[in-house]
């Protein structure tokens, strides 16, 4: 069946109830009879439908408030709009009691990406393996075509303009699915001709004058950073505290579809960037911390695919490394809160731990893996879900005023007395009792950490010297890599007892471990796992070799000379007042 010729509309049931339901006026689906003498009900639709036609006819009628008239002028015949797809799945629509379905179909505009697209059509209507003509986002959509295929009252209400939610909200679907036409035979491998470009022509399709707006698609951006940053999150102050997101913000703003928060940019000036919404870190990182491998979303960018923005990501400061560029899929969104795997490493010089070896410190540090309240190992000023509980409950905040009083006490201050300087002789363990809420919010389960001879090994140059602990889990506190490895060196050197640091991952008890933590410029983020995402695994060799290349010249080299200015500071990691488990 020719779908220029196609048979009979069908005309899809409510969405408000099961098929068996009294019928009631459906608000999806053409309608040929006119408003009145019809015998039945009318949909809205149906109605604006048949009044949208008669104002073009006549030139009389009412017209839509609040909404613009799109010139059909605006064609731009040389951008496909349509493209031969093949069906790969078919799934129920769960919100539309079996009146539509969700079928799956490779995303044309990035093949062999992996990147998938759901599009809702009707129940019955394909079948997996089937061909068919997927129609882009931003398309103007002919009436007659609209009509003929059983879509014309729907699409009347966005003048007949595709758009993600076109169905209604929560019904988002990436295009629109039509029957392949016999004209080009059964399949697309029937002739070679058949084309985006063709099926776009054939069809008579249009874009939209907001096409690139309605079709912006985001991004996954993949770079590595040094230790010049004052963080990751962007603070609103970058000239002065340049951090990750706010470089990438400032290079990626002429690209953003989203409007400006507030203001606009004079003409003579750089646009101004877009407000943090919808940029999305996998991790994060503070000041001094680098990253190896670094994953960001963007929000919905203006442009044609992966050059335009490798283009304006070419602006970045040399302190940046970009790795890759991939297309998200349309409608997939990624959060910190998923059960993402972070792994950091830390390096630090062999010489800090004395006559103690890289084995004994592993045996310590297996201690912290599993489920444990790594109270001890944050700052309660940091934990962001617990401040909120602290306003609302006197007894959190008396339990956090005693335990910063008690921190303050332990502090020796400085001879001017302005200011603190290192800290006294006084026990670390207090008799102050964690609170449960505490503990709750510092419930963390680290998968695995130890120290990696592979990549700290002093065969390799680049690594002379050095040591690397690795660790793996799926969240961390602010600051929780660093106690976790200053309190593990502190113990294998003597400095910390290991029944102080035993009671410390117990968490039943407070305990101050703040003169035990490791400098931040030891600390690298390595990774962020993504292989529950297959999409995520575009170019993902290109970018681990680009990472480790990043990791070997620049960041290992840099980490070395910190430490070599540290050196002095360095020395009181090595001083013995306990005795040392490793000696």
């Amino acid at each position: 069946m020719s779908l220029m010729a196609a048979a009979t509309p069908m005309t899809p049931p409510s969405r408000f109830g099961p098929a068996t339901h009294q019928p009631r006026p459906l608000r999806y689906g053409p309608t040929t009879a006119l408003p009145w003498g019809s015998g039945g009900a009318v949909s809205k639709a149906a109605l604006w439908s048949w009044a949208v036609r008669f104002r073009r006819a006549t030139g009389f009628g009412p017209r839509r408030r609040c909404r613009r008239t799109v010139s059909m002028s605006c064609a731009v015949n040389d951008r496909p709009l349509a493209f031969p797809v093949v069906v790969l799945a078919v799934a129920k629509h769960k919100r539309s009691f079996g009146r539509f379905e969700v079928a799956t179909v490779e995303d044309p505009e990035v093949p062999d990406s992996g990147c998938t697209l759901s599009v809702i059509v009707r129940t019955g209507e394909f079948k997996p393996q089937d061909t068919a003509v997927l129609l882009l986002i931003g398309t103007r959509v002919p009436e007659d075509l609209a009509r003929q295929c059983g879509w014309e009252g729907l699409l009347a209400e966005n003048d007949f303009v595709l758009k993600p939610y076109y169905f209604g909200r929560g019904y988002l679907s990436n295009g629109l699915l039509l029957p392949w036409p016999e004209e080009f035979g059964a399949s697309p491998l029937d002739s070679r001709s058949t084309g985006p470009l063709e099926l776009t022509s054939f069809l008579k399709l249009r874009s939209a004058e907001e096409l690139d707006k309605i079709s912006a698609r985001s991004f996954m951006i993949e770079i590595g950073f040094d230790g010049s940053f004052h963080g990751s999150q962007s603070s609103g102050c970058d000239d002065l505290r340049p951090t990750v997101l706010g470089k990438l913000l400032k290079v990626l703003a002429p690209l953003d579809a989203r409007d400006v928060s507030s203001g606009s940019a004079a003409p003579d000036h750089e646009p101004r960037p877009k407000r943090m919404s919808q940029w999305v870190a996998l991790s994060r990182v503070d000041a001094g911390v680098r990253g190896r491998s670094f994953k960001v979303t963007t929000p919905p960018l203006l442009c044609r695919g992966s050059v335009d923005i490798t283009e304006a990501l070419a602006k970045l400061p040399s302190s940046i490394a970009l790795h890759r560029v991939i297309p998200m899929p349309r409608g997939v969104e990624l959060s910190p809160a998923f059960e993402i795997a972070r792994e950091y490493g830390y390096y630090l010089p062999a010489a800090i731990l004395g006559d103690s070896s890289a084995t004994c410190l592993d045996g310590i540090l297996q201690d912290f893996c599993g489920s444990h309240c790594f109270g001890n190992f944050t700052d309660i000023k940091k934990l962001e879900g617990l401040k909120k509980k602290i306003r609302r409950s006197v007894p959190l905040q008396r339990f956090a005023h005693s335990l910063q009083s008690w921190k303050r006490s332990r502090r020796a201050p400085k001879a001017d007395g302005i200011g603190w300087e290192g800290w006294n002789d006084s026990t670390p363990v207090s008799s102050i009792p964690m609170h449960p809420d505490m503990r709750a919010a510092c419930k963390r389960h680290v998968l695995s950490i130890a120290v990696d001879v592979r990549r700290g090994g002093t065969d390799d140059t680049q690594l002379k010297g050095l040591i690397c602990i690795r660790v793996k889990g799926y969240g961390f506190l602010y600051n929780m890599i660093r106690y976790l490895v200053g309190s593990a060196v502190a113990v294998a050197t003597g400095k910390l007892s290991s029944d102080v640091l035993a009671t410390a991952i117990e968490g039943s008890i407070c305990i101050d471990l703040s003169e035990f933590l490791a400098p931040a410029h030891g600390l690298v983020l390595l990774d962020q796992s993504l292989d529950s995402f297959s999409w995520a695994s575009q170019a993902s060799e290109v970018a681990a070799h680009s990472a480790d290349e990043f990791l070997d010249q620049r960041l290992l080299p840099e980490i070395q000379k910190e430490w070599e200015d540290w050196q002095p500071k360095a020395a009181a990691w090595m001083r013995s007042p306990v005795q040392s488990p490793c000696t």
